[in-house]
C-alpha cells in the first residue's frame, strides 16, 4: 500500500485538500473486517474492498468510517484507550457493526482544532513531492521514524565530493532517480565535529531537503543553535524518540488517550526548537531556554514525561489528578475533558505494585478521598488497571490566600494540642514563605486580652470578630497590626475553627514564637484611625505590646 500510494502521488496532480480512497474488488479475507477497509488516521490515502461486504449500504458505511479516520482522526470506539470492546457501541460509526451514530465527544473531536492538528500527514511522505524529499529535519528523529532506511526511500547515491559548507557544517548532496530516470538532488545531510570530553567526533544533525538549502543557510544560527539543544544530553534516547515522533509508546500511549502525537507533531519540527533559540516560546517558562531542554531531555531519559502541545505552550507540570481524573494545566487540551467523554481510561490510586509506568519528576496536587495532597506521584500497571501511588504526599486541605507564595514542609507535629484545635478541625500544614507576606493581627484589652506580639494572624484587614472566632473575653479588637513576614519564615497555616457561635474560616497564621518586631510594619487604632509605627506605639501603649 505505501509504495502503490508513493507510486501514485508521483504519476498524478494531487489536490493536498483531497482524500483519496482507493476501491478494489476483494481483500482476500472477506470474513474479517480488518481487512475490508484500511486509512490511517491523518492519512489521504484509503483502501476499501467492495466484495468484502454484503450490500451497497455497509460498503458506504464503510466508506464513511474509512474517511472518519483518515480525514477526521477519529479512532475506533474499540481503542485501548477508550476501555471499550469492539460491539459494545454497535450503533456508533466506528465500531464494526455497520453503525451510523456518531456521539456528541466524537463531533467534539472532530471541530477541536487541538485534536485535528494537521489534515493528513502521508505515510512515509509526508513532506515529499514526487520521491523527493522536501524538508528540513532532525536527523534522529528520521532516523528512527524510517527504522534507518530513509537513505534507501529517498536515495540511491551519495557524493561526498559534492559537499558543502554552511556554518559549522559538511553538507553531503544526495541523489534520486526522476521518473525521467535521471538523478537529480534529493537533500543534503547535515553534519559536523563536535566535542565530546578531552575527544572529537562526528555528529549528523540534519536532513535537509534540496530546495530548502538556501532556507537553511539563511538561519543557519538558529538551526545551529536548536541542535545544540536537542542534542545537549547527547543523542536522545529511545523513549523521548517516540515520543518527539508521536509515535505511541505501549501502555503509556493508552495513559495519555494516545494523544502523543499531537505533541510529537510539533517537538518533531525544527521549527520549533528554533522558535525556543529565539525566545519566542513560552518565555515565561524557557528562559533560559537551554537549561530547561536540558532538563526536558534528561527527565525524558530518566522515565519522566514533559509534554508540549502543537502551539509550543508549555505542559511540564500535572497540576491535578484525582481518582479518575487527570488534568495537565498550560494545555489547550485538557485530558479532564476528554476524560468526561470517555476516552482516557480511569486511574485508581493504589498500592506501589506492579510495573511502573511513569514517573513525575516536578512536585504537584493530587487529591484523595476530597483531601488535597502535594507529593511526586508514580503511575503503575497492574491486572489491567492503572495506579497512582505516592509515598512523599503531604496533605494541604485548607489553602490560604498567599498558597502560591509558599513551599510545603514536612508537618510541624510539636504543636501543644489547644493550638491545633483552633484550626478547623484540627488540621493545619507547615510551610516557608517563598517571598515576604502581608498578614494582619486583631489585639487589644486588657490584663489577659490579646496584646500585638502575639502569633495568630490572619491575611485580611478588619476581619469581623465572627470570622475570626475571637471570644469577647479574649480581646476587644481595638488595635490592628499590619505584619511583613520574610521570606524564608516557616509559618503553619490553616482555617480559624469556629468557636462558641462565631464561624470562623477565614485563613489561621501561626507565626513563629518571638518572630523579630521588624517584622510589623504599622499599628492602627481603628476607634480613632490613627496610625503608628512600633516605637511610637510602645511609648503611648507599653501595656498593649505583649
Amino acid at each position: 500500500m505505501k509504495a502503490f500510494n508513493r507510486h501514485y502521488a508521483s504519476t498524478h496532480e494531487m489536490d493536498e485538500g483531497c482524500s483519496y480512497l482507493f476501491v478494489f474488488p476483494e481483500s482476500g479475507n472477506k470474513r474479517n473486517r480488518d481487512f475490508s477497509g484500511f486509512m490511517p488516521r491523518n492519512c489521504q490515502f484509503g483502501y476499501v474492498f467492495r466484495q468484502d461486504f454484503t450490500g451497497f449500504d455497509s460498503f458506504c458505511l464503510a466508506v464513511a468510517h474509512e474517511l472518519c479516520h483518515g480525514r477526521l482522526s477519529l479512532k475506533h470506539i474499540f481503542d485501548n484507550s477508550y476501555g471499550l470492546s469492539e460491539g459494545d457501541l454497535a450503533e456508533n460509526l466506528m465500531d464494526y457493526r455497520d453503525g451510523s451514530h456518531l456521539a456528541k465527544w466524537q463531533w467534539d473531536l472532530i471541530h477541536d482544532p487541538g485534536v485535528v492538528v494537521r489534515i493528513f500527514e502521508r505515510d512515509k511522505d509526508a513532506a515529499i513531492q514526487g520521491a523527493f524529499y522536501d524538508g528540513i529535519a532532525f536527523a534522529p528523529l528520521v532516523d528512527y521514524k524510517y527504522h534507518y532506511d530513509f537513505g534507501n526511500i529517498y536515495s540511491v547515491e551519495a557524493r561526498s565530493g559534492d559537499e558543502l559548507t554552511c556554518g559549522r557544517y559538511n553538507l553531503t548532496a544526495h541523489y534520486n532517480i526522476d521518473h525521467d530516470n535521471t538523478k537529480k538532488l534529493s537533500y543534503y545531510l547535515a553534519w559536523c565535529e563536535v566535542l565530546k570530553g578531552s575527544g572529537k567526533q562526528y555528529r549528523t544533525d540534519y536532513y535537509i531537503g534540496a530546495n530548502r538549502l538556501n532556507e537553511f543557510k539563511e538561519k543557519i544560527n538558529l538551526y545551529s543553535s536548536a541542535a545544540d539543544i536537542f542534542f545537549m544530553n547527547g543523542v536522545p534516547p529511545q523513549s523521548m524518540l517516540q515520543v518527539l515522533n508521536g509515535l505511541e509508546i505501549g501502555d503509556l500511549s493508552e495513559v495519555l488517550g494516545g494523544l502523543g502525537d499531537m505533541w510529537g507533531d510539533a517537538l518533531s519540527d525544527p521549527m520549533w526548537w528554533i522558535n525556543i533559540v529565539n525566545g519566542s516560546v513560552s518565555p515565561k517558562f524557557l528562559k533560559p531556554a537551554s537549561k530547561f531542554m536540558g532538563s526536558f531531555i534528561q527527565g525524558l531519559g530518566d522515565g519522566a514525561i514533559s509534554l508540549l502541545n502543537k502551539t509550543g505552550r508549555l505542559g511540564y507540570k500535572i497540576k491535578y489528578i484525582a481518582g479518575e481524573v487527570a488534568l495537565y494545566t498550560n494545555l489547550e487540551i485538557e485530558i479532564a475533558r476528554f476524560n468526561s467523554r470517555g476516552i482516557l481510561r480511569p486511574l485508581y490510586w493504589g498500592e506501589a505494585v506492579g510495573e511502573k509506568v511513569l514517573s513525575l519528576e516536578n512536585e504537584l496536587e493530587f487529591a484523595i478521598n476530597k483531601d488535597i495532597y502535594i507529593g511526586k506521584p508514580t503511575l503503575y500497571t497492574n491486572g489491567g488497571k492503572y495506579f497512582w501511588n505516592c509515598n512523599d504526599k503531604i496533605l494541604v486541605r485548607y489553602k490560604v490566600s498567599f498558597y502560591d507564595d509558599i513551599k510545603l514542609l514536612p508537618k510541624d507535629n510539636s504543636l501543644p494540642k489547644l493550638v491545633q484545635e483552633t484550626f478547623l478541625d484540627n488540621y493545619y500544614y507547615t510551610a516557608e514563605a517563598r517571598k515576604s507576606i502581608k498578614v494582619y493581627r486583631r489585639f487589644g484589652g486588657e490584663n489577659n486580652q490579646a496584646k500585638l506580639l502575639g502569633n495568630y494572624a490572619s491575611t485580611i484587614t478588619t476581619l469581623s470578630r465572627s470570622d475570626l472566632a475571637i471570644l469577647k473575653k479574649w480581646s476587644n479588637m481595638q488595635f490592628e497590626v499590619e505584619i511583613i513576614v520574610e521570606k524564608g519564615a516557616k509559618l503553619n497555616l490553616g482555617k480559624i475553627a469556629p468557636q462558641q457561635g462565631y464561624r470562623g474560616g477565614a485563613d489561621q497564621i501561626l507565626l513563629p514564637l518571638d518572630y523579630p518586631r521588624s517584622w510589623i510594619s504599622k499599628i492602627i487604632d481603628l476607634k480613632t484611625k490613627n496610625v503608628y509605627t512600633l516605637e511610637d506605639f510602645e511609648k503611648l501603649y507599653p501595656d498593649q505590646i505583649k
